[in-house]
């Protein structure tokens, strides 16, 4: 009788044994459920939130585009403007000229001047030395003078070249044209004051044309990089000036962020070490050169 006894109680110990096995083997299940669906959960999370994240700075980069491109359309429009006025075309007939377009004019040209960071200039499509170099107020070094005298007649000979006569189609776009210009007095300054960011000049011109529809001059905004430089430095973006071979960023330094994206903005390429990147070509009137904005955002809105 005993062996029956014994074998019972090693069954049940088997059977409990196996209960054991069954009932750890349901907890590490829960376990790991659990934990799957926290983790499926929280990927979940994340990545609406990436993609939260990601809109918002994509109609964020979108007004700055849109800051940046106004700023400039702003600018062609004056210029525009400028190029049509009597006394600018029409010297011929300049006693004909009312008061009230007179008054025009004067409100006109003082709004231009109240415009810190950008100059407004006729020059005429035969200038002279001191013609060419009378624009006050630009801090130019004689180096500078000497590129914007370069870039100024590089004006006149393509409009001269490319639209002698003006466009018969009053609903055309008036054609405008523009060139970086880079002053080393003002990247010395720059240095000097501890600056992190150089101020470079953009020629930016339109055609004049006479009565006869000939072309006679230029009407242009010389303006500072200056004017960019809110919108762009406090949403980590970048403008990239590209004329032919030459290329130009602003700001010169970049911010921290995207330091480490060089490469990636100076081919306008998206960085995907980023969370948000993105590059977005102006609608600029402008012949001579693209204006691009790149825009980069991290992860540490996350951590």
């Amino acid at each position: 009788s005993a062996g029956p006894s014994n074998y019972r109680i090693l069954d049940n110990k088997l059977f409990s044994f196996s209960g054991t096995i069954f009932t750890n083997s349901l907890i590490v299940l829960i376990g790991l459920s659990i934990a799957w669906f926290i983790h499926y959960e929280g990927n979940r999370l994340y990545a609406n939130n990436v993609q939260n994240f990601k809109s918002i700075e994509a109609l964020e980069a979108q007004k700055v585009v849109h800051t940046v491109e106004n700023s400039l359309n702003d600018i062609y429009k004056k210029l525009t403007t400028l190029s049509k006025l009597p006394l600018v075309h029409d010297q011929a007939h300049r006693q004909n000229i009312s008061p009230e377009i007179l008054e025009t004019i004067a409100a006109l040209m003082q709004d231009f001047k109240n415009r810190g960071n950008v100059s407004f200039h006729i020059f005429p499509s035969k200038p002279d030395t001191k013609t060419l170099l009378s624009p006050q107020g630009l801090n130019l070094s004689n180096q500078g003078k000497a590129m914007l005298e370069q870039g100024i007649k590089k004006h006149i000979l393509w409009f001269k070249k490319k639209y002698p006569t003006s466009l018969t189609n009053k609903e055309s776009k008036v054609p405008a044209i523009s060139d970086w210009i880079s002053d080393p007095l003002r990247q010395n300054n720059k240095r000097q004051n501890h600056s992190e960011n150089q101020t470079d000049s953009i020629l930016y011109s339109v055609a004049i044309y006479d009565e006869s529809g000939k072309f006679s001059g230029l009407a242009s905004a010389i303006l500072t990089t200056e004017i960019f430089e809110k919108p762009l430095y406090s949403e980590n973006a970048v403008l990239i000036y590209k004329s032919g071979e030459n290329q130009f960023l602003f700001p010169s330094k970049l911010p921290s962020l995207l330091r480490g994206s060089l490469q990636k903005i100076q081919k306008q390429e998206n960085d995907p070490r980023l969370l948000f990147s993105e590059s977005s070509k102006l609608s600029v009137s402008d012949e001579g050169a693209h204006w691009i904005v790149w825009q980069g955002s991290d992860d540490s809105v996350f951590l």
